[in-house]
């Protein structure tokens, strides 16, 4: 058990490292990744929340915000 969490570890570090390269890179103008896919996400709901969009894209409320707020 003990090598599977230290691989889960591992593995969610890496994941979290390159997300934060995709977020940093611009991907449509001057919007990041997660800028971009944030815009996209409301535009294809018919009712958007502040909350209900950080919940699907799996963000904090402050960076969903902080996405919006460009």
């Amino acid at each position: 058990m003990g090598n599977k969490v230290q691989f889960g570890k591992i593995l969610l570090s890496v994941a979290r490292a390159v997300e934060r390269v995709q977020r940093d890179r611009v991907c449509c103008g001057d919007l990041t990744l997660q800028q971009f896919d944030t815009l996209k996400r409301i535009s294809t709901a018919e009712r958007s929340t502040l909350g209900s969009v950080a919940q699907e894209l799996e963000i904090d409320l402050s960076t969903a915000s902080r996405n919006l707020t460009v």
